[in-house]
Parts: structure tokens; C-alpha cells; sequence
């Protein structure tokens, strides 16, 4: 997740970024003792404003849209229960419970993966 993306569900979490993406397998990192250092002074600061943080509030159902890098990938998605395509890359999972949502996805993600880690 990107600080971006985080700052939408999480606006109040704190973030510290240790890379810069380069492309899809590809990422610019500081050097790991550096990064150590910046990680454990923003886990100190967010146990110190651990107060501060509430958990994202979500309109249920919960709907994630993905799109894919491939077609095929989408339908193979199709094979989960729940799964709704929109696009001829794109699907929809919905779901009232966070947890089957995630778990929806986690299933997902790794019955497509297999298409593209060839």
C-alpha cells in the first residue's frame, strides 16, 4: 500500500516511506540502516498518538474493484463465489463482512497469479 492509498482509509496513521517504486518488480530503497531507524522513530511516534488513530469507518457492503493486467486473469476471478465482472479486466467483490471480503480477495489474487508468474 502507498502512502496515498493509506491515506484515504488511514489519515491519522503514520506512514514512513523506505522505497520509491521504480516499476513492477523494480524500487529505489534507502539504505537498510537508515531505514531501520526511520521505521522505529514512526513506530514511536505512533504508539505515542495511538489515541489519535480510530479504524476506517465502511458503508457495508464493502465493494473492491480490481483490474487486472490481463483479461484471462479476470476470468479466472470469475471462479470465486461473489465475483462480478464490470470490464474486460475488471471485477467487483462485495461483501457485508470484512473478513470474507479479504479472504475473497486473498483467493483471488492467488488463483490469478498463476497467469502472470510464468
Amino acid at each position: 500500500m502507498t502512502v496515498q492509498e493509506a491515506q484515504h482509509i488511514a489519515p491519522k496513521a503514520e506512514k514512513v516511506v523506505v522505497k520509491q517504486s521504480i516499476g513492477r518488480f523494480a524500487a529505489a530503497h534507502i539504505h537498510p540502516t537508515v531505514a531501520c531507524e526511520m521505521l522505529q522513530i514512526g513506530a514511536s511516534h505512533a504508539v505515542r498518538t495511538l489515541k489519535e488513530m480510530h479504524p476506517p469507518v465502511f458503508t457495508r457492503p464493502v465493494s473492491l474493484e480490481v483490474t487486472f493486467l490481463v483479461a484471462d486473469m479476470a476470468e479466472m476471478a470469475l471462479l470465486v463465489r461473489g465475483v462480478e465482472r464490470v470490464g474486460s479486466r475488471t471485477i467487483t467483490i462485495s461483501s457485508e463482512d470484512l473478513l470474507e471480503l479479504y479472504r475473497m480477495f486473498v483467493t483471488v489474487v492467488t488463483l490469478t497469479r498463476s497467469l502472470v508468474d510464468r
